[in-house]
């Protein structure tokens, strides 16, 4: 296509009028060069407005929602490898309400979650993994010692001695990266609550009472049922006995208090 040249007679100036092509390559050219400058100006943005802020009033925050995970299939990654800016990018937001949940996977996956704290707020904190089923659960804080633990590791390999994984953290008014790597011949979960220490304990305590009310009544049934098996002779109590008795085996290994 050729150019066109028009005269116009109120103005007397001449333009060279550009193909209709042409106009829509560099308006697809602008829009596109536009679109890439606010998705890195975004990018740059994120880490401080996505991080959460630990409060200084309300002792235990959800971290679901600002979970980001990455997948290593062939389980070669480091600490170091995640934390080069290459891989920046290749981490995926969660960004739900409910707790990280992968299923089965031959894969290591690898969690980082930004988190900051109120200049007012507590200096300590407490990061909870309610979930044992992890074989392999390790934790690298900014500028800590990394910390391996899971169901595969020994008991004195946690932190906090507690049913679940506890890990101590000091967050600072900077948006920081924590970091968890896990692998697991179960289905591979990160259910992530961050606590003050003092509402950790309570809600601890609390809970420990509801779980002895919980076995304490399971084993007067148990031996309610033992005892009509001996008295009446009959096996049928007796089987039912080694039912509730395995049932509750199972719930207080899940629980984390087998190990």
């Amino acid at each position: 296509m050729t150019a066109q040249i028009r005269i116009s007679f109120t103005n007397p100036i001449f333009y060279v009028a550009r193909p209709r092509r042409t106009r829509d390559k560099e308006g697809f050219l602008f829009r596109l060069v536009r679109s890439g400058f606010l998705t890195l100006l975004f990018g740059l943005t994120l880490d401080q407005s996505y991080a959460t802020v630990l409060p200084a009033q309300d002792g235990r925050a959800n971290l679901a929602p600002v979970i980001e995970i990455l997948e290593d299939p062939d389980r070669s990654l480091t600490i170091e490898d995640v934390r080069s800016p290459n891989r920046a990018g290749s981490f995926k937001p969660w960004r739900q309400s409910q707790d990280v949940s992968i299923g089965f996977s031959e894969s290591a996956w690898w969690f980082r979650v930004p988190l900051s704290k109120e200049a007012d707020a507590s200096p300590n904190w407490l990061l909870e993994v309610p979930y044992t089923y992890n074989r392999r659960l390790d934790f690298y804080a900014p500028e800590k010692p990394a910390v391996l633990t899971g169901g595969d590791r020994p008991i004195e390999s946690r932190p906090i001695f507690h049913p679940h994984y506890i890990f101590p953290i000091q967050p600072t008014s900077n948006p920081e990266y924590f970091y968890f790597r896990v692998e697991s011949s179960y289905s591979i979960s990160l259910p992530l609550t961050a606590w003050q220490p003092v509402s950790f304990y309570k809600a601890s305590m609390k809970g420990f009472f509801v779980q002895a009310m919980y076995y304490g009544g399971i084993l007067a049934l148990l031996l309610y049922n033992l005892a009509l098996s001996i008295s009446l002779n009959d096996r049928r109590f007796l089987l039912y006995v080694g039912f509730a008795f395995f049932m509750c085996l199972g719930v207080f290994s899940g629980n984390g208090l087998g190990r």
